[in-house]
C-alpha cells in the first residue's frame, strides 16, 4: 500500500466522512471510495462501518489507523533526516498556530521563510489549542506554536519567545490605590472590577483564571470575547478591564485609548515555544522556521510598540 493511500484512509477516519475527507484532500469522492475498497480487499477486512452516520471505524479499521499513523510518522522522520543528510532542501513543513497568533505572525514569517526555502511546501493549520494538539498527536502537523502552560513528558519544546501579559483598562479609569507602584497593578485589589475575558477554549483564559485564584479574587465577568483583539476594543470602549498578551497591543490600533500596566511588582510572562511530539526529528528546516518566527516576533515588538508600560 502506498504511503499516500494510508494518509487518505487516516483522513477519512478523522473526518468520519468520505465526502468531507475528499474535500480536505482535494481529490474526487469516487477516487477516495475506490481507495477504500482497494485497501479493504488488500487487507481482507472492512475498515469502515458505513451503516452509521457519521461512519465509524471497525475493529480492523482502528488497528489499521493506529499502525498507519505510526508508519506515516516514521516516513515523515525519514524524509526530514535524509533531507538534512543530502542538503536537498525539498519537502514539506506542516505547522499549527492559533488563529489570532497566525494572523499576526505569518505575514511577517512566510515571505522570509519562502525566500530561504523556496522548495519547501509550507502548510499551515489554524484553530484552537485543542484542535492543534489533536492534529499534532495524530501526525497531521509537525509542530505547533502556542503559549505553553506547563510541563508535559509527551512533548519536546524548542524556545521561541517570552511574552508578557498586560493589564489594560480604558484610559484614566484605574485609581492609584490599585497600583503596587506606577505602572504596576495589584491584581488582588481588582476583585470589584468587571473583566472582559476570553472563552474557556483559549489558553490565556486558563492562565488568567489561575492568576485570579492565586490573588484570591473572583471578579465579575462583563463579557466573554472570542479573541484578544475584540477584548482589547471592548476594554477601550469601557466595557471592562482585561488581560492581554503584548502581541495584541501591537495590532490593536487603540493604544491611545487605553492604559497599560504590568501585573504585580514585576510582570507576568509566559513562554511561547514550538511544541513537538517527543521523539520527533527536528531538522534544519524546522529549526530555521522557528528562528525566523522568533526574529520577526522580536522585531515587531521593537518596531511597532516600543513604549513604557504605565499610566
Amino acid at each position: 500500500m502506498e504511503i499516500r493511500h494510508m494518509q487518505y484512509l487516516v483522513t477519512i477516519a478523522e473526518y468520519r466522512s468520505i465526502t468531507r475527507a475528499a474535500e480536505a484532500l482535494y481529490i474526487s469522492q469516487p477516487s477516495l471510495s475506490h481507495c477504500v475498497g482497494k485497501a479493504e480487499k488488500e487487507l481482507g477486512a472492512r475498515l469502515f462501518d458505513r451503516s452509521t452516520s457519521p461512519m465509524t471505524l471497525t475493529y480492523a479499521g482502528e488497528t489499521f489507523v493506529n499502525l498507519a499513523r505510526q508508519i506515516l510518522s516514521l516516513d515523515q522522520t525519514m524524509q526530514q533526516e535524509f533531507r538534512d543528510i543530502s542538503r536537498n532542501m525539498k519537502g514539506r513543513l506542516r505547522i499549527g498556530m492559533p488563529n489570532e497568533r497566525a494572523t499576526f505572525m505569518l505575514p511577517e514569517i512566510i515571505p522570509r521563510f519562502s525566500r530561504e526555502y523556496p522548495k519547501i511546501d509550507l502548510q499551515v493549520t489554524t484553530g484552537s489549542r485543542y484542535t492543534l494538539f489533536k492534529a499534532r498527536d495524530q501526525g497531521r502537523i509537525d509542530f505547533v506554536i502556542v503559549p505553553f502552560l506547563g510541563g508535559d513528558p509527551d512533548y519536546t519544546l524548542v524556545p521561541l519567545a517570552k511574552e508578557d501579559l498586560l493589564f489594560v483598562a480604558k484610559k484614566g479609569t484605574i485609581p492609584s490605590e490599585l497600583l503596587v507602584r506606577p505602572g504596576h497593578i495589584d491584581i488582588s485589589r481588582t476583585g470589584h472590577l468587571k473583566y472582559v475575558l476570553l472563552r474557556h477554549d483559549h489558553a490565556i483564559r486558563h492562565h488568567v483564571d489561575a492568576l485570579f485564584a492565586g490573588a484570591g479574587i473572583q471578579p465579575e465577568v462583563a463579557l466573554e470575547a472570542p479573541s484578544n483583539l475584540t477584548k482589547l476594543r471592548l476594554v477601550a470602549a469601557g466595557t471592562g478591564v482585561g488581560i492581554v498578551p503584548r502581541m495584541t497591543l501591537l495590532f490593536g490600533h487603540c493604544i491611545d485609548e487605553i492604559d497599560v500596566f504590568s501585573i504585580g511588582s514585576d510582570t507576568d510572562i509566559w513562554d511561547i515555544p514550538a511544541i513537538f511530539r517527543r521523539g520527533t526529528y527536528i531538522g534544519t528546516v524546522e529549526r530555521r522556521f522557528i528562528e525566523i518566527a522568533a526574529e520577526t516576533y522580536h522585531a515587531a515588538v521593537q518596531r511597532i510598540f516600543h513604549t513604557d508600560v504605565g499610566m
